[in-house]
């Protein structure tokens, strides 16, 4: 068969993002509504999940960190992330999510490949072996840096020396596993500390410099051990999970290649190919009734179920999308979150601070001057007076905000904002975004024929949103009290009248009979439900 000279590009580009992209299964615990009768000897039954599965990128290999979806982890009662290399890590943490443009950040679970954070139940000998068996192995593929892969490699090769020790002494008396640690291997240091220099495993951190410093006895002076500790871990770390590199979104072009990369259907690191349809399409424009902000990339790249929080990468491997959702009823249309917009919120997302959008709180469509011709000439319409510009006409004015305070009103015009003209929606809505919680945004408005200025301050939508939800968890504890009021005292008045002989029980008028509770029989009448 022929010989083959070279490889397609995307091929290139996907072996380099693949190890780094992750399946994610999530459990969201389902409620279930629970009978009258509860008796505690009897075996329960095991509470109904839902399961889901989605895709992710570790976009930070030393941390372990992986961007995903916030719809794919966001109430997840447990997530399980698999590794292209078949490693699956299970209770790994969401650390925070943001529905506005649908990103979560979660962290993954230490493997026992990383000393610092497994299980120390595995014992003194279990954790030793580890420590010889898999971190200085890491420490041995020169991940450090340039100065420090000669000490690595004398670290292995002590390493290697106190293994062969340890395997020809045998495990059976602790004298001779402490021998084996005068060779310098980090089991065999492990080892003496614990069982002869009085370490404890709640101390194993602040043991470190011990651990990774030079071995009891040999050398002379001791070397810092803040640096070689540091070292040791940063190597390790950075061993233990593959990253992506993550490009320009703002670079992209309609018409330039990319690559959806994800677990459609469970189906993992499943490779897509196509164009970008645009680098910056307006959910607004979309009418699909989604609550994002900003804009999106289309692409036609096949994105289905399952691929949701996966890379959508360009022709150099380089992450410039986060893979979020399909058009349905519709072929080859899928868009991404830039990954620009990941990352000015990764860090909040990661430290599980809450992310803060910009919102004024109005309604509005774009504003040409045939629109305004098309309205002016209805007789019927009001005002019957739109100026004939470009901009943005406000349609509705939300009470309580920015918008409403600084003065707004509806059939405003705005047509200049923090002083670039607004052509259309999109214009005012990045303006807005681009704006800071509380900063003043300049805004140029058209009303009954005059130029005016108004100074608007746009709040958190996030608090905003809080605020109402507030407001409607007041309204509905309110109604519920005076319906229990309400029924407290229908209730009270049926016992009153059922007392009284010779009156037969009557219902108060507007509670139907029997719901919630039913009047109770006078005492000499025999009880019988009501008809």
């Amino acid at each position: 068969p022929p010989v083959r000279q070279s490889r397609s590009f995307v091929a290139a580009a996907v072996r380099q993002a693949v190890p780094a992209v992750v399946l994610i299964e999530t459990e969201h615990p389902l409620d279930q509504p629970t009978s009258g009768y509860f008796d505690p000897e009897l075996p329960q039954e095991k509470a109904p999940v839902k399961r889901g599965q989605g895709s992710g990128f570790i976009y930070d290999g030393r941390e372990g960190l992986v961007l995903t979806n916030a719809h794919v982890v966001e109430g997840a009662s447990k997530v399980t992330v698999t590794l292209t290399d078949g490693r699956r890590l299970s209770d790994c943490a969401v650390l925070g999510t943001d529905a506005f443009s649908d990103l979560a950040v979660v962290r993954l679970s230490s493997p026992l490949k990383d000393p610092l954070d497994q299980d120390l139940s595995l014992g003194i000998d279990g954790v030793a072996d580890k420590l010889d068996e898999d971190l200085a192995d890491e420490m041995a593929r020169g991940e450090a840096d340039k100065a420090g892969e000669s000490e690595a490699t004398a670290l292995v090769s002590s390493t290697d020396a106190a293994d062969a020790q340890d395997a020809q002494d045998g495990s059976e008396k602790q004298g001779e596993a402490s021998a084996s640690a005068g060779k310098g291997g980090l089991g065999g240091r492990l080892r003496a500390g614990f069982l002869g220099g009085g370490w404890t495993l709640p101390g194993l951190r602040a043991e470190l410099p011990a651990l990774f410093g030079p071995p009891p006895g040999e050398g002379g002076a001791k070397e810092p051990a803040k640096e070689p500790a540091a070292q040791g871990t940063s190597a390790a770390r950075k061993a233990l999970f593959p990253e992506v590199q993550l490009g320009d979104s703002d670079s992209l072009e309609a018409g330039d290649w990319v690559i959806a990369i994800g677990s459609p259907f469970g189906l993992e690191n499943t490779v897509t190919l196509g164009v970008c349809s645009a680098s910056s399409r307006s959910v607004l424009k979309m009418d699909a009734g989604i609550n994002l902000k900003g804009t999106l990339i289309q692409t036609d790249a096949a994105i289905n179920p399952g691929n949701s929080g996966g890379p959508l990468i360009n022709e150099f491997g380089e992450v410039v999308g986060v893979n979020t959702m399909m058009r349905r009823k519709a072929n080859s249309i899928g868009f991404a979150v830039p990954i620009n917009r990941a990352k000015a919120v990764t860090c909040d997302l990661a430290a599980g601070k809450p992310v803060t959008w910009s919102f004024l709180g109005i309604s509005h469509r774009s504003m040409s001057p045939d629109y305004a011709r098309e309205w002016n000439s209805d007789p019927n319409s009001y005002p019957p007076n739109l100026p004939e510009v470009r901009g943005s006409l406000v349609m509705h004015v939300t009470p309580d905000t920015a918008a409403a305070r600084c003065g707004l009103k509806r059939f405003d015009v705005v047509v200049a904002a923090k002083g670039l003209q607004v052509r259309c929606v999109e214009d005012l809505t990045h303006a807005v975004d681009a704006t800071k919680v509380g900063d003043p945004l300049m805004l140029k408005v058209w009303r009954s024929g005059r130029l005016l200025e108004v100074e608007a301050r746009p709040e958190d939508l996030g608090a905003y949103n809080r605020r109402l939800e507030a407001a409607r968890a007041a309204r509905e504890q309110e109604a519920r009290e005076n319906w229990e009021r309400r029924e407290r005292e229908a209730r009270e008045k049926a016992e009153q009248d059922s007392a009284l002989p010779g009156f037969p029980p009557q219902w108060p008028q507007g509670f139907p009979q029997g719901f919630p509770w039913g009047p109770f029989p006078a005492p000499s009448e025999p009880a019988s439900p009501l008809r």
